[in-house]
């Protein structure tokens, strides 16, 4: 295609000439004016446009009526008779002097984004309708303009094109990039200095955008546009630093945002327990989720987007974490997740410091990670143990209670061994038997007491001196397991079971409640009274790891 507007397109680059500028008010119309000629149709994206008056040819070139270019273009255009100009903005949020085409009847030049461009012929007033140079106007909006002799068409057809950057515009958008079909782009981040560079395969330059525009960013400078190559449009936005960039799909163009990110990522051990400190640029609001299993936690951060810098870490041992990334959410909106594999999970806290700039997570470490442990339900199948006035059975309590101990001991990272996990018979020496030959580091019996008085209630635990430890342990578990329960403290006392005094590891056998009394068979029925002792257990099994650790 010909024309001054696509020469003059063609030849933009990053360091080009300064514009010309053009004198307040219109200069003395030209000597000539073309007079109206044969009249011609008009196709946009191959759809018949018919305009009213018609169009018409004259001095070799195509004239059109304002209101075609206002109605079927969806440019703004304005009529201003007492300078007798036309004035086109196809992009009402760019400001006039850097985003119009000023045209003035009889004069044979334009202003285009501020600059002069001079113009084959000058608009022109025919039968009280302004007419304006149809491929001058077109192409400087970025269409592809043709001409089909057989049926006196001129083709218009939209085509990828840069129309005009603007500065700003809230929600941390550093700049909008207006045109039309800007879907197709390539994103680049340099440094030295740091710089996004987003190409436009296919796509030209409009005179109407500027060459550079400053930024009203903190993180940014400003924005530079150019011919990269002769179907490359080139936007280039210079940064402040390293930093994540978000470039979003928009009505009309892409936006450029500069969203608030994680900064760092930082963690350590802090007692028993691993803190892990996320700064990031604004505050941000955090939660966590932990997956059923217990073997991952997110820790959700909405507002900010990943940082530059945080790729995936191995975590050392003695952390409550094996492995750290930091990746885009997927939520809507924009948000970061800190996803966290877990060895184990013993649970968490979660604060936020300095106005929520600073996240802080707190998880336990384990003590029992990797510990073998044994977990003994007493009685079992023939062997029903105590009977309680409502005709529960010992055997299956006590099972429960182990049961969700297993579970427990698990998802804090324990090798967990059941002497039974059904209703099964087993016999005395065989239950330490069993831990003996695998190997554990303790061993547990749980078991529900009786009385011939109903009266008779509360918690107590046994040892043997069969292990240097065993009353350590003993001691810890009953500490954990009164103040879990609830009930009468009765006390740590030694006693001389077979299941204690065979056992090679430290051991203690756990009376959690009475099963004669009444209101304590009511309990050891209980589901959430089973875990709440279960998990007594557990914390006394931490309690005596962390100390022998020690």
């Amino acid at each position: 295609m010909a024309g001054a507007a696509l020469a003059l397109a063609a030849a933009l680059t990053f360091g080009g000439p300064a514009p010309v500028a053009l004198a307040e008010g219109p200069a003395p119309p030209s000597p000539s004016v073309p007079s109206p000629g044969p009249t011609v149709g008009l196709e946009l994206d191959g759809r018949p446009v018919p305009t009213d008056p018609p169009s018409f040819i004259s001095g070799d070139r195509t004239f059109v009526p304002i209101r075609f270019v206002a109605e079927a273009l969806g440019a703004d255009v304005r009529w201003l008779p007492e300078r007798r100009e036309v004035r086109i903005r196809p992009l009402p949020d760019v400001p006039e002097a850097a985003g119009e085409i000023v045209l003035t009847v009889g004069y044979p030049a334009a202003r285009v984004a501020g600059r002069e461009v001079p113009l084959d012929v000058a608009p022109q007033i025919v039968g009280d309708r302004t007419f304006v140079p149809l491929r001058f106007v077109a192409e400087t909006l970025g269409l592809e303009v043709g001409w089909r002799g057989a049926d006196r068409v001129v083709e218009l057809a939209r085509r990828p094109a840069v129309l005009g950057l603007v500065s700003g515009g809230g929600d941390d958008v550093a700049v909008v990039i207006r045109g039309w079909q800007l879907d197709r782009y390539e994103v680049r981040e340099l440094a030295g200095p740091d710089r996004l560079v987003i190409d436009f395969p296919g796509t030209r330059l409009t005179p109407l955008a500027p060459r550079e525009v400053r930024l009203d960013a903190p993180d940014a400078r400003r924005v530079r546009a150019g011919q990269f190559t002769e179907d490359t449009a080139r936007v280039v936005v210079d940064l402040a630093g390293r930093r994540p960039v978000v470039i979003e799909p928009i009505p009309g163009g892409l936006a450029v945002r500069l969203p608030p990110y994680v900064a760092g990522v930082e963690w350590e051990t802090v007692g028993d327990r691993t803190r892990l400190t996320v700064r990031t640029t604004r505050p941000a609001e955090a939660t966590v989720a932990v997956d059923p299993g217990g073997r991952r936690l997110t820790l959700n951060l909405a507002g900010v987007v990943p940082g530059p810098g945080l790729g995936p870490v191995i975590a050392p041992e003695g952390v409550a974490f094996t492995a750290l990334a930091v990746e885009p959410s997927g939520a809507p909106g924009i948000g970061t997740a800190v996803r966290l594999d877990l060895p184990y999970y013993l649970g968490h806290e979660l604060r936020s410091e300095d106005g929520g700039r600073t996240v802080v997570l707190e998880l336990e470490v384990s003590s029992l990670h990797g510990r073998h442990i044994w977990v003994d339900p007493g009685h079992g199948g023939q062997e029903i143990g105590a009977r309680g006035p409502a005709g529960t059975l010992e055997k299956d309590v006590n099972l429960a209670v182990a049961l969700a101990l297993r579970d427990l001991l698990v998802l804090a990272g324990a090798d967990v061994h059941m002497t039974r996990d059904r209703d099964a018979t087993v016999g005395l020496y065989d239950r330490p038997a069993m831990a003996n030959r695998s190997g554990t580091d303790a061993f547990v019996s749980v078991h529900s007491n009786a009385a011939a008085s109903p009266a008779a209630g509360g918690t107590e635990t046994y040892y043997w001196r069969n292990h240097p430890q065993s009353r350590l342990l003993a001691t810890a578990i009953h500490r954990r397991l009164a103040e879990a329960t609830g009930l009468a403290d009765r006390g740590v006392r030694t006693a001389n079971f077979v299941v204690l005094r065979e056992s090679r590891a430290p051991a203690a056998l756990v009376e959690v409640a009475f099963l004669s009394n009444p209101a304590e068979e009511a309990l050891l029925n209980d589901p959430a009274f089973q875990w709440r002792a279960a998990e007594g257990i557990r914390r006394g099994l931490i309690d005596f790891f962390r100390a022998v650790r020690s």
